[in-house]
């Protein structure tokens, strides 16, 4: 039976795609992504050819020594340990750092010795002192007293007046001023029991102190502070009645009037 041949189908006769079927590719259609492909491994596959063609070269240049050690021919034939045998290096070859220190590790000038503590300098002492060391005695009060005429008042009171009381010299009543006393027959500083327990000091001797008072001559008529003894300056200690010292410095006189400052020891 023969076979007929068909006919060539001119392209107006040719199978077209079927409405929802994909067209038949051609050869030449997806040349794009392929030259992309090819273009992106050629320059991956000439770096690696390079890379490995560099240390090819390396290793021309600069062999490496062999570890492997061989025994010679004389030590086999006497039964002797063979003796490792390296090969030579290349001349005028630098051996390659090793990171590990060489030579004696004392003689690293980075390394420095550990300092020493210095040693602690205590402040020398403070001198004795030479001279007579002068003791403060403690102050039980002081202040300004306006001493009013014939009126009596108490050093040993802490009230702001100095508790007054007039016409009054009673046993606690330490000091008092009076324009015109009769037994001294002048303006005086009457003290209790007077003249027993005040005195007028030296003019000399200022500034007074507490032994000043210590010392003083009470219940001397010499003494006794009356008169031109109660000008502006002039100082006057009192006994109190609870036995306290007290200094008394006139600061300001006038008729029926005398104001003094006044200091307390305890």
């Amino acid at each position: 039976m023969r076979l007929r041949r068909s006919a060539r189908r001119t392209p107006s006769q040719r199978r077209r795609p079927r409405p929802g079927e994909p067209a038949r590719k051609r050869w030449w259609q997806g040349l794009g992504l392929k030259t992309a492909l090819i273009g992106a491994l050629v320059p991956l596959l000439v770096t690696a050819a390079w890379a490995r063609g560099l240390v090819l070269v390396q290793d021309l240049i600069d062999p490496r020594p062999s570890a492997s050690t061989s025994p010679t021919p004389s030590a086999a034939a006497g039964g002797l340990s063979p003796e490792p045998s390296t090969s030579p290096s290349p001349p005028n070859q630098e051996p390659k750092p090793t990171g590990e220190p060489t030579g004696d590790p004392t003689d690293d000038p980075t390394e420095e010795p550990d300092p020493k503590p210095s040693p602690t300098v205590k402040p020398p002492p403070p001198p004795s002192p030479t001279g007579p060391v002068i003791v403060t005695d403690p102050v039980r009060r002081s202040g300004t007293l306006v001493m009013a005429d014939y009126t009596a008042y108490d050093l040993d009171s802490k009230a702001a007046d100095w508790n007054p009381t007039k016409d009054d010299w009673g046993p606690n009543r330490d000091v008092g001023y009076a324009s015109w006393w009769p037994d001294a027959s002048n303006d005086a500083v009457v003290s209790r029991e007077d003249p027993r327990y005040a005195a007028s000091l030296p003019r000399d001797s200022d500034p007074w102190r507490r032994a000043d008072c210590v010392r003083a001559r009470y219940g001397e008529p010499s003494a006794r502070p009356i008169g031109d003894r109660l000008l502006v300056g002039r100082g006057i200690c009192v006994v109190t009645s609870d036995g306290r010292y007290a200094l008394l410095v006139v600061t300001r006189s006038v008729n029926h009037q005398l104001t003094v400052r006044v200091t307390v020891w305890e």
